[in-house]
């Protein structure tokens, strides 16, 4: 399974570099998220519970930031598996361009399903994949653009909740 988009926000692209990096802003945006944490090294852990038609799990997973170039571009790999629910492997190619208006953050990400989830249809869990990323987003863009109208580019965003 492939997405793809761009999405724009009105924020710095340092802005929206440090909130990317930050964990408590992950763990906020991302959809059912109960763990992000970024570790040394470009590694991370998270925990997120997920539904998907009938099948609900929590999936545990690690990521991996790689080809990183600080505020420009970096990857992301990351597994996660839940068990009898099944796992996920993935990749995403992010990039932060600078615009007229702020900052347009263009990705390009693949994934592999197994197990429980493949039984549900590609077009259902395409449909699942496409509103987690949209969810995340969207929630990405209001925590950015809300904290580059109230704090200084130097200091570091927190993640709100």
């Amino acid at each position: 399974m492939d997405m793809f988009g761009t999405v724009r926000f009105k924020a710095s692209r340092e802005h929206l570099w440090l909130a990317f990096s930050d964990s408590a802003v992950m763990k906020q945006c991302l959809p059912g998220c109960e763990r992000f944490e970024w570790t040394a090294g470009g590694q991370g852990v998270a925990t997120a519970a997920i539904a998907i038609g009938p099948i609900a799990a929590t999936f545990k997973g690690e990521l991996r930031l790689f080809d990183v170039e600080p505020p420009v571009t970096c990857t992301i790999a990351g597994e996660a598996n839940a068990g009898a629910g099944g796992f996920v492997t993935g990749l995403a190619k992010v990039r932060f361009d600078e615009s007229s208006e702020g900052t347009e953050l263009s990705y390009f990400a693949e994934a592999r399903i197994c197990q429980r989830l493949t039984r549900l249809g590609v077009r259902k869990v395409d449909a699942a994949a496409k509103e987690i990323a949209t969810r995340f987003l969207d929630s990405l863009r209001e925590i950015v653009e809300s904290e580059q109208r109230r704090r200084p580019i130097g200091r570091h965003l927190k993640g709100r909740g």
